[in-house]
């Protein structure tokens, strides 16, 4: 799935419909680093490494869109994820000021149904956390986007 992702991100970029593409992941593990591998395989493909941001502390896609907003600047977004997480990815993003659009990885392709199980709970949580206007679990690092 995550290969699906990045080979999305990659297109978009080589058509020339992002400028930058941020990677965020949880790096809280040792020895799990989510966003170096994101960003190797970008850059192996062709995306220039100073096109590629990282977000290391993006625990959630709660926290990855606040962060990408707060933390990263990011105004208008264009969301890449599996089909079944784009509904919520999109709401979370709009819901903290990001004018976010989406495109599906994984289109044509049938959704496991733990995913979709998984998805039903999440949205309740993404609407609560959303509601209550909870703070990411690292909010710091005013890195900001430079203007394009």
């Amino acid at each position: 799935m995550l290969a699906q992702r990045l080979d999305a991100a990659i297109a978009l970029w080589q058509q020339g419909k992002v400028q930058r593409v941020l990677v965020s992941g949880d790096q809280t593990k040792p020895f799990h680093h989510e966003t170096r591998a994101m960003r190797r395989y970008l850059v192996e493909h062709g995306v220039p490494e100073s096109a590629v941001l990282g977000d290391e502390a993006g625990l959630s896609t709660y926290d990855s869109c606040l962060r990408a907003a707060t933390v990263f600047g990011a105004k208008r977004a264009v969301l890449v994820t599996q089909r079944f997480h784009l509904t919520r990815a999109l709401f979370i993003a709009n819901s903290v000021g990001i004018d976010a659009w989406g495109v599906a990885a994984d289109e044509g392709r049938s959704t496991p149904w733990r995913y979709q199980v998984r998805e039903t709970l999440s949205r309740v949580l993404a609407l609560a956390m959303v509601m209550l206007e909870v703070e990411p679990a690292y909010p710091s690092g005013r890195t900001v986007l430079p203007e394009r």
